[in-house]
C-alpha cells in the first residue's frame, strides 16, 4: 500500500506545470511569515525606504521589524540584494533572482566595465589636446 501511495503521488506530481514545480515552500509557522507574504506580493523585493509604509499597511509597528527580519535572514530567505534592497528568495514564487534583480544588477554590470573602458581613451584625449595648445 506505501509503495502504492509512492507511485500515485510521483504519476500526480509528473503532471503538474512547471510554474508549481518551481515554487518554494512556506513555512506558515516562521516567525517572519507575515512580512514575507507581504514582500512576495510586492514582487519579493522590498526597498529600505518602504519598510515603515509596508509594516503599517500591515497594522504593525516599526520595531517589529527586526523580530520578523531577522529569522528570515537567518533562515535564509531574506538577502541583502544590492541599492537598499531586500530580497525574498526561497519563499513561495520568490524562488532566487527575480527579474527586477537580474535586469537592475545584469544591466549595471553590462555597462560598467563598457564605461570604465572608455574613461580612459576619454582621459587620454584631452590630456593631448592639452599638451599640443601648450606646445603651441
Amino acid at each position: 500500500m506505501i509503495r502504492f501511495s509512492h507511485l500515485l503521488l510521483a504519476s500526480l506530481l509528473a503532471g503538474l506545470p512547471g510554474w508549481a514545480a518551481a515554487q518554494a515552500v512556506t513555512p506558515t509557522d516562521h516567525p517572519g511569515f507575515v512580512l514575507a507574504e507581504a514582500i512576495a506580493v510586492q514582487g519579493c523585493s522590498l526597498h529600505q525606504d518602504d519598510v515603515n509604509a509596508l509594516l503599517g499597511d500591515l497594522g504593525l509597528e516599526p520595531p517589529q521589524f527586526p523580530q520578523m527580519a531577522v529569522p528570515l535572514m537567518r533562515d535564509g530567505y531574506l538577502m541583502p540584494g544590492g541599492e537598499g534592497r531586500l530580497q525574498l528568495v526561497n519563499w513561495g514564487l520568490c524562488i532566487g533572482d527575480e527579474p527586477d534583480e537580474a535586469e537592475n544588477g545584469g544591466a549595471a554590470a553590462a555597462t560598467a566595465p563598457a564605461a570604465t573602458d572608455a574613461q580612459p581613451d576619454d582621459e587620454a584625449q584631452p590630456d593631448d589636446e592639452t599638451t599640443e595648445a601648450a606646445t603651441e
